[in-house]
């Protein structure tokens, strides 16, 4: 009979097996799912988005995040240090990009507007469908964009948009056209961003004056787009920073084809701006490509509240037909 020292012995010996047999066949694997992990998170880190591949790899930040756990847990089962100390760092590096923003804050006053951008899609098959959406949600303020001259005669002769009678339809071929229509009284004008409008309007909320707009960005699949698409977001933070400075609130609404992973999108918020989806507790939620292309879910519609604001809720709709799902948010002023 054996001592009990060898019986132990043996009878770790098919697991301590296993375990060598599994480093073996997955051993060089799991070096080189760390590495690219490693090189990606390194370039997330120390690159901006001014190139459309870049661009395109920053949008996808946040799915860094599964093969990164996967990759620690394994790690940690097979017993193998480096790669455990390797893949736990990255794994709390791509979890520090997406953990922010799921803690809601606690409003300080009461909603007083509710608004709702919605990228309407040009082609879209049933329209009326899409705008009996838009009307039930029962916005203020609607701000719309991909508004081509078709969509402009379906919203200048809706019955169901009539309440909203403060209006300004800026259609262009293709898809760059804009619209808001409000039911408050305001002051709406068309600027230039880069070489696609944008609508500003300027309403009076409890007393006090706020500036909305209407934003829709180029998207960054190619060079030149890419290169306009950086600039445009650089013209936003510009505004934005402008507005703080100034003590002017405002809200910066629409499809702006970046996550809130961009280098360009976190400048924003630097510029004084706060993400509303996050503020309510919501920032890992998408908007694109709503079921319509197979790719994966991205949030590339945003409300963002400048000083002064605040958000109560946030949610998306349906706009089954679309690409962009719509975002409706209730805001208010913060009392302190």
């Amino acid at each position: 009979m054996g001592s009990p020292q060898s019986e132990i012995s043996r009878s770790h010996r098919p697991w301590g097996c296993a375990r060598a047999l599994s480093w073996g066949l997955a051993g060089p694997g799991a070096w080189l799912g760390l590495s690219l992990l490693l090189g990606y998170v390194l370039l997330h880190l120390s690159t901006d988005d001014d190139a459309w591949l870049l661009a395109a790899l920053h949008a996808l930040a946040g799915y860094a995040v599964p093969p990164s756990l996967a990759l620690s847990l394994w790690a940690w089962v097979s017993g193998r240090a480096l790669v455990r100390l390797g893949s736990t760092l990255v794994s709390a590096l791509t979890l520090a990009w997406v953990l922010p923003g799921h803690l809601p804050s606690q409003p300080t006053g009461r909603p007083a507007l509710r608004i709702v951008t919605s990228n309407l899609l040009m082609v879209h098959p049933k329209p009326e469908r899409l705008i009996d959406e838009l009307v039930t949600g029962d916005p203020d303020v609607i701000l719309l964009q991909e508004v081509n001259p078709r969509w402009a005669e379906i919203i200048s002769t809706s019955e169901a948009l009539s309440p909203w009678a403060h209006r300004s339809l800026e259609p262009r071929e293709g898809s760059f056209g804009v619209a808001v229509l409000s039911r408050r009284p305001a002051r709406i004008e068309i600027e230039d961003l880069r070489g696609v409008p944008m609508a500003r309007i300027e309403l009076e909320l409890e007393g006090r004056a706020l500036r909305l707009y209407g934003v829709h960005t180029l998207p960054p699949r190619d060079a030149q787009l890419a290169t306009r698409w950086h600039a445009q977001l650089a013209q936003l933070a510009q505004l934005a920073q402008l507005a703080l400075d100034r003590g002017v609130p405002i809200v910066l609404a629409g499809d702006l084809n970046a996550t809130r992973h961009h280098p360009s999108y976190v400048r924003l918020l630097a510029a004084g701006l706060r993400d509303a989806h996050a503020e309510v507790g919501r920032a890992s939620a998408s908007t694109w490509p709503n079921g319509i292309f197979p790719l994966p879910p991205l949030r590339l519609d945003h409300v963002l509240l400048g000083d002064g604001l605040e958000a109560h809720r946030v949610w998306e709709g349906h706009a089954r037909g679309s690409d962009h799902s719509p975002v409706f948010a209730e805001l208010g002023w913060r009392t302190r």
